[in-house]
C-alpha cells in the first residue's frame, strides 16, 4: 500500500499515461502569477488535448499531498480536439499557509474516466497560518476562515 501511494503522489505532471484527454500543463497562482494567499484567489489554468472534441466533467481537488483532498470543485466541459485551455477560479481561497497538491480528473457523461484522478501540480499558499485547535479536538480539514469578531 505504501508503495502505491508514493507511486500516485510522485505522479505530479505525469503526461505519459494512455488517457483518452491529455494534459500537457497546469498552473496553479495567486492572480498576478505569483504564490497563492491564503483568502484570496487560487488562478488555475490547464491545457487538454484529445483526439476529437470530447464533452465530460472536469473534476479538481486540493490535498496536502495524498489521494484524499481537502475539497473539490467540478465542471462541465467541452475538450476540443487536439488541444483547449480551461480556467478555474478558486475565490476565497480556504486554505492556510503550506504545499498543497492540485489533482484533477475527467469523466465522460456516463462517468468513466477519460483522464485519472492524479496529482498534476504543486502549489504553494502564502499568508495566514492555520491556528492550533484545543487539546483533544481532531481537525478533520486544514482550512482557513477569516473571521471578524465584535465584543
Amino acid at each position: 500500500l505504501h508503495a502505491y501511494r508514493q507511486s500516485v503522489e510522485m505522479g505530479t505532471g505525469d503526461s505519459h499515461d494512455l488517457s483518452l484527454v491529455q494534459i500537457s500543463n497546469v498552473h496553479a497562482n495567486g492572480p498576478d502569477g505569483g504564490p497563492a494567499a491564503a483568502g484570496e484567489s487560487l488562478e488555475i489554468t490547464l491545457s487538454l488535448m484529445a483526439e476529437h472534441t470530447t464533452k465530460g466533467r472536469i473534476i479538481l481537488g486540493i490535498s496536502e499531498g495524498t489521494a484524499t483532498p481537502i475539497f473539490v470543485v467540478q465542471n462541465d466541459v467541452e475538450i476540443q480536439r487536439h488541444a483547449s485551455e480551461l480556467h478555474c477560479a478558486l475565490r476565497h481561497l480556504p486554505l492556510p499557509a503550506g504545499k498543497y497538491a492540485l489533482w484533477a480528473a475527467v469523466v465522460d457523461t456516463e462517468g468513466r474516466y477519460l483522464l485519472p484522478w492524479r496529482p498534476r501540480a504543486d502549489f504553494n499558499v502564502v499568508g495566514s497560518e492555520l491556528l492550533e485547535a484545543p487539546t483533544g479536538v481532531v481537525r478533520l480539514s486544514p482550512i482557513y476562515v477569516q473571521a471578524t469578531w465584535d465584543e
